[in-house]
């Protein structure tokens, strides 16, 4: 009787640690030398760490979201982003929430579901640009200029903007940029929540395929020789994207779908600036549409749901959904509608694999 009681036992904790090795991997969160850390490329120290941090020897996958209207992707954005600002300011009590915003097509879609924002934006939203084009703050090719524009531009009229000073040279532009940004604090703990977009080359921010600011290991450098116009830009590098809490990124139209190929499938995708972006903190996700998202392997559903809804949307399973025990999906799957209250989800399910760092 006792030796089938400790049998039972054995059994039990055995069958315990299946599942949590299953859902909550247990690689040791252990501090390692960057000659050790296994990372996409023969250079470890092209990821760009920051001085004195050191990685964590953990598996990551990058989330996607896919919306079947990019007009209406705006509503899932800002929740995200309010619940980064409630975690930094309420649950970290800390009185700075920074933020990094990009330009491009991206301020047209973060001027839709503002409301869907639930944190208060006020001066403890400190909103720093990823990259910025050296033209007068008003000039409508100014990122600045951007977002100061219609609801966004008044939903956005209560936190500190820390912009760049665009009379002066680009060197001296980008070393008081910086500047200002150390005085913000934003060196300390890095950044909370970074926007980014993606060309059809592969670039992000101002960082372009084969350009030498890829290697900086600078936290901001200036651009002269812009292979989009206008040529003289500042932007934030490597190791400031990778360092940040929270990385997203916004990509939309057939156009990019080739890249986005490129960079989940591992095609020679570490020559891509985007590819480079893979954040020490894990969290990285991609939202995308249907033009371009078209070449990944997805599974889409095309039942109407309402506008508001996401078409289909994936998580790491071992890290979210395991924790409402259920399985990895076999195929596409149909979700209930607790399902699409909590997850924001519409249709059926994704596999993309995932991103090792």
């Amino acid at each position: 009787m006792v030796i089938s009681k400790a049998i039972l036992l054995v059994l039990s904790i055995s069958f315990v640690l299946v599942i949590i090795q299953t859902y909550y991997p247990l690689i040791p969160l252990v501090e390692a030398n960057s000659s050790s850390f296994p990372r996409p490329t023969t250079d470890p120290a092209a990821m760009s760490l920051k001085p004195g941090k050191k990685p964590l020897l953990r598996a990551v996958s990058a989330d996607v979201k896919v919306h079947r209207w990019p007009e209406h992707m705006g509503e899932g954005i800002w929740r995200h982003i309010a619940r980064a600002a409630r975690h930094r300011l309420d649950f970290d009590n800390s009185d700075k929430f920074f933020i990094a915003v990009s330009g491009g097509s991206i301020p047209a879609v973060l001027q839709h579901r503002i409301a869907a924002c639930d944190q208060p934006i006020d001066k403890r939203w400190k909103i720093v640009f990823a990259d910025e084009r050296i033209v007068p703050l008003d000039h409508p090719d100014s990122t600045y200029y951007q977002y100061q524009q219609g609801e966004l531009g008044k939903a956005l009229s209560n936190a500190e903007f820390i912009h760049i000073d665009p009379t002066l040279p680009p060197e001296e532009c980008a070393r008081d940029y910086d500047k200002r940004l150390r005085e913000a604090g934003l060196y300390e703990d890095g950044l909370d929540f970074i926007i980014l977009g993606m060309g059809a080359d592969g670039h992000t921010a101002s960082l372009f395929k084969g350009h030498p600011a890829l290697e900086s290991k600078e936290n901001v450098v200036a651009i002269t020789d812009s292979p989009k116009p206008p040529a003289e830009r500042v932007t934030l590098t490597l190791p400031t994207i990778n360092d940040a809490t929270y990385v997203i990124f916004i990509a939309l139209g057939e156009a990019k779908a080739e890249t986005l190929k490129d960079i989940f499938n591992y095609t020679n995708n570490f020559t891509l600036p985007a590819a480079r972006v893979q954040p020490l903190s894990r969290n990285l996700r991609f939202y995308l549409d249907r033009e371009s998202c078209r070449l990944l392997n997805i599974s889409l559903s095309d039942r109407e749901m309402p506008r508001d809804r996401w078409l289909i949307t994936t998580t790491t399973w071992a890290e979210e959904n395991a924790r409402h025990h259920r399985k990895p999906p076999s195929g596409p799957i149909d979700l209930d509608e607790e399902e699409l209250e909590e997850f924001g989800a519409a249709g059926g399910a994704i596999k993309i694999p995932g991103k090792e760092l």
